[in-house]
């Protein structure tokens, strides 16, 4: 911070100016002609704060609406004594303003609750304290337990009583005071130290402030500062403890005579609590009070001066002090206090003046003024120094009292800080943005003047001086071959000396170099000149760019490359350079491959110029025999593996450049044994098979039927299968190699070996064969070509054809077919033969089974029998069996009965049977029979021949006639038994 003394007149100005409308006109709260004090204290809760009136010995509290309209008033209390001593504080911690007061009759506290209405309970004893010792006393938290402490200042002491319980006190605790009988003329508490604990400051009669800063929650630990010098009347008790410059902490203010305040350092890590300001020169102040009554953050002080004016003084946070004081009217001359009366936040102003109490509203801004539009400043030169505009103060880097230098910024835009303080103390700011130019002048490319040049006029504006340079001419001569400068001196549009130095070269020639180096008579491809200084034009051998392409001359060749440069003032100086070149000769080689590496040695010659000679150099994988000094003869092997192989040969001539070659023998790697993939076989009807690259990249075929690697077959073609050969022909680099196939045509063919056209349904399944593999069966034969009868479900007999079809690489289709084949059901044969009478004569077998033709078997005998003689038989079942084979299809089968050999000899063996026939025997040829159950009835000859046969559904008698003379058999067949009984005719 800094502090700054107004000039005499802008004081004698500002002492005499009168600020208005700070505060409205004072209304009167309280009169009395009787002696009376007062205070101010919410004593209902409601949050405006109440007026407090002691007259004599009666306290009585007027209620606050909070619109600044008071009650008429109820008695609070009624003291001893008329010196009763008495302050309002929330001793029992229910958020309600309680009576402590000190009883000099009784000489101890007391207090009285209130329970937050203005309600005031009965008075109850704190501790004792004698009159004589008490100064003043207040109550404040100083252990950090949420409850006030009472603080009791003697004349030469302070003591604290805790309050432990909120109700009755404990013992007192001094607090440190580092001198003892002098008379402390005033006492606040304020946090000073920022460490949250209320600390104590005090004012002696001794020129002293006393500082005692709390440093623990115990209130015994405690650190003690003495500052300030003073001179304070009898009585004096006119400081305060207030943030007078906005920045948090507590700073002090005292009113004797000039008035002064003390900045606390501490939070900033200064050696005091206070450091304080000189005053400022008003007449002496009587009395004064500072609050803030303004915007923002800072205090405004209201001093009462023995000039009998009231005077306004704000905090200015740009000058770091309060501003000049300017006088306020309206108020009347009286004690003042502050109070938030109207409930906006803002304090008011409470004058006593003879007996009547005022309240002043305040009506100063709650908030800063508007903020300022951004200031646009001017341009500048980097010398230049720029007076700022008022009335406020600027700041930033680069300005000292508020004149901006550009040399201590530099270049660019920069950004400034302008604020004004209204009267009121309010701050309105902005920002002022001022760009910093270098001015320039563009560089004049005076370049490089011939020294055999005319003089040249420099141009303007400005001047010009340096060698060579008379009244603004440059002459080219007179400043010599070298480097000079010029010095261009130019006054800008914004006032800036602006001096620069322009190079200048003199020559005398220009100075040609070979970008690629020095040049020789075998020097080869493009040489590239460059010249200094640039700009010039190339002549003779060399083109528009400086360029002479050596390989386009006809060798030998004498010639020149020449530059000729023109400066800005059309003066002219050329150089050239000599250029000799001899003709080129080469080695000449005869044909060196390719070769492949399954060829034999090879042999080449090498020859140069004669005169002259021929070099070959030295390698191991070349036998060279040198014919001639010109010329050598050069065997080389292929079998040494495919590869490149190189060497370098080169030949000499006089008045020749001689050059050596690069000779790059190649050899390929053989072509190995190439492996064909085998054809598959192709249809009759193909045209156009692609036979494919093959297994090397370009190979190419031929033969009969090949075409562009395309094969068609021409006939005429072979019963089964064609072969026509293929050569396949590969070439890679120098190898060549070949290989031969062949592929088959033809369409296929079915294997008839074993093949017949006729089937029977119960046919063992046949396997079908064809060439070539890979085609398809039609149906009912099988995907794998077999062949199934007994699988056929159509009527038989049923037809097929056996069909094949083939289908090749190149999707042409072929078949072939056999047949047709016959499948045929099989025949169905029956037998009949039931007894064989033991004691009959051999039964030929003939007619037993249908149709005719067949054979029949006995039981399990593998060979056939014709007839059977009961004889050979036993009394027995036997099994026979008709095996039929049809003539026509060759397909059999068989059929089986069971006959049985019986003894024949009358009814009598049959008397246990129900079944009678009579008479038996008989001698007329007929029968009666009788006892015969539903079923079949059968009469059988001796043979076993089925003679007669019935259906039988009643038991009715039934007759049978001419019957021969023989033995017969009859047998009834039901579904539960069989019954026979033999019938004999006479």
């Amino acid at each position: 911070m800094s502090y700054r003394t107004l000039p005499s007149v802008a004081l004698l100005a500002l002492l005499t100016s009168e600020l208005s409308a700070q505060f409205a006109a004072g209304v009167d709260l309280y009169s009395n002609t009787d002696p009376w004090s007062h205070g101010i204290a919410d004593v209902d809760g409601d949050g405006a704060e109440d007026l407090l009136v002691r007259v004599g010995e009666v306290l009585t509290w007027k209620a606050n609406d909070g619109n600044g309209v008071f009650g008429p008033g109820s008695p609070l209390h009624t003291f001893n004594a008329a010196g009763d001593r008495y302050t309002m504080a929330d001793m029992d911690g229910n958020a309600s303003m309680d009576l402590v007061y000190h009883d000099e009759l009784a000489a101890r506290f007391r207090w009285r609750p209130n329970d937050g209405t203005g309600s005031f309970g009965s008075e109850a004893d704190l501790f004792p304290f004698p009159l004589n010792a008490l100064t003043n006393f207040t109550c404040e938290d100083i252990v950090a337990d949420a409850r006030p402490e009472i603080i009791v200042q003697t004349t030469d002491s302070i003591f604290w009583w805790s309050d432990a319980t909120g109700m009755a006190a404990a013992d007192s605790i001094a607090l440190p005071v580092p001198f003892q009988n002098a008379v402390a003329l005033g006492m606040r508490s304020a946090d000073i130290d920022g460490n949250g604990r209320m600390d104590i400051v005090t004012m002696h009669q001794n020129n002293r402030i006393n500082v005692a800063l709390n440093n623990g929650d115990s209130g015994l630990d405690w650190t003690t500062a003495l500052i300030g010098v003073f001179y304070p009347p009898p009585g004096f008790d006119q400081f305060q403890v207030i943030d007078v410059d906005g920045d948090e902490d507590q700073d002090l203010i005292e009113f004797w005579d000039d008035r002064r305040w003390g900045v606390n350092e501490l939070n900033e890590g200064g050696p005091l609590p206070f450091n304080f300001r000189l005053g400022d020169g008003i007449p002496p102040v009587q009395r004064s009070i500072a609050a803030h009554f303004g915007c923002g953050d800072a205090v405004a002080v209201l001093s009462f001066h023995s000039d009998e004016q009231w005077r306004w003084s704000a905090y200015d946070p740009v000058l770091g002090d309060f501003g000049a004081p300017l006088l306020l009217s309206g108020i009347a001359d009286g004690s003042e206090s502050v109070a938030f009366i109207d409930g906006d936040a803002r304090p008011d102003l409470l004058i006593r003046h003879g007996d009547v109490l005022s309240w002043y509203r305040n009506e100063l801004p709650e908030t800063a003024a508007e903020p300022l539009p951004p200031i646009e400043l001017d341009t500048i030169c980097s010398t230049a120094e720029l007076p700022l505009p008022g009335p406020g103060t600027w700041d930033g880097f680069g300005v000292v009292d508020n004149t901006y230098f550009a040399v201590i910024v530099g270049l660019g835009d920069h950004e400034l800080f302008y604020s004004e303080t209204s009267l009121t103390g309010c701050i309105a700011s902005t920002t002022g943005s001022i760009t910093v130019v270098q001015e320039s002048v563009e560089p004049i490319a005076l370049g490089t003047f011939c020294a055999s040049g005319d003089p040249y006029n420099l141009p303007g504006p400005g001047t010009w001086s340096g060698p060579g340079v008379v009244d603004g001419v440059f002459t080219p001569g007179l400043a010599g071959d070298g480097d000079h400068e010029l010095l261009h001196t130019v006054e800008t549009s914004l006032g800036c000396i602006v001096n620069v130095l322009e190079p200048v070269s003199v020559i005398s020639s220009p100075i040609i170099t070979p970008m690629s180096g020095a040049i020789d008579r075998c020097t080869t491809g493009v040489i590239e000149f460059s010249a200094v200084p640039e700009g010039g034009v190339w002549g003779a051998a060399a083109d528009e760019f400086g360029m002479l392409d050596t390989d386009a001359l006809d060798r030998p060749f004498v010639g020149s490359a020449t530059y000729t440069y023109t400066d800005i003032g059309g003066g002219s100086c050329t150089s050239g350079t000599l250029i000799e070149l001899w003709p080129l000769v080469y080695p000449g080689v005869g044909p060196n491959g390719p070769y492949c590496s399954s060829d034999g040695p090879a042999t080449f010659q090498i020859g140069g110029p004669m005169p002259g000679g021929v070099f070959v150099e030295d390698v191991d994988f070349l036998e060279v025999e040198m014919i001639t000094i010109s010329l050598a003869e050069v065997t080389f092997d292929p079998s040494i593996g495919p590869g490149d192989y190189t060497f370098n040969t080169s030949v000499s001539a006089p008045m020749a450049c001689g050059q050596m070659l690069e000779v790059t023998i190649h050899v390929d790697e053989a072509i190995g044994d190439i492996e064909l993939m085998a054809f598959d076989t192709l249809c009759a009807a193909t045209v156009n098979y692609p036979l494919g690259e093959g297994p090397i990249p370009g190979a190419t075929w031929s033969g009969v039927g090949v075409s562009d690697g395309l094969f068609t077959p021409e006939g005429p073609l072979e019963d089964e299968f064609t072969a026509f050969a293929l050569t396949y022909s590969a070439v890679v680099g120098a190898c060549e190699a070949e290989a031969q196939t062949v592929i088959r045509v033809g369409d296929p063919i079915i294997d008839t070996t074993d093949f017949v056209t006729l089937y029977c349904s119960d046919g063992e399944p046949v396997q079908f064969t064809a060439k070539p593999l890979g085609g398809t069966w039609t149906p009912p034969v099988g995907p794998t070509g077999v062949f199934d009868p007994a699988s056929i479900t159509a009527t038989l007999p049923a037809n097929y054809m056996v069909l094949y079809t083939y289908v090749d690489p190149g999707g042409q289709p072929c078949a072939s077919a056999l047949g047709p084949i016959t499948v045929n059901d099989l025949p169905e044969p029956s037998v009949e033969f039931d007894v064989l009478c033991s004691n009959a004569p051999p039964v030929v077998l003939s007619d037993q089974g249908t149709p005719q033709g067949g054979m029949y078997y006995i039981n399990d005998a593998v060979e056939p029998v014709t007839e059977l003689d009961p004889a050979e038989l036993t009394d027995a079942s036997y099994d026979l069996t008709y095996a039929y084979t049809d003539p026509n299809t060759g397909c059999s089968n068989s059929a089986s009965t069971t006959f049985t050999v019986e003894v024949c000899v009358g009814s009598e063996e049959h008397e246990a049977n129900t079944l009678r026939v009579f008479p038996n025997p008989t001698s007329n040829g007929a029968v009666r029979i009788t006892g015969q159950q539903p079923g079949d009835l059968f009469l059988y000859d001796a043979t076993g021949r089925v003679l007669w046969q019935r259906r039988v559904i009643s038991e009715a008698p039934i007759m049978i006639d001419d019957l021969a003379t023989g033995v017969y058999r009859l047998v009834s067949r039901t579904a539960d038994e069989r019954r026979t009984v033999g019938v004999v005719v006479e």
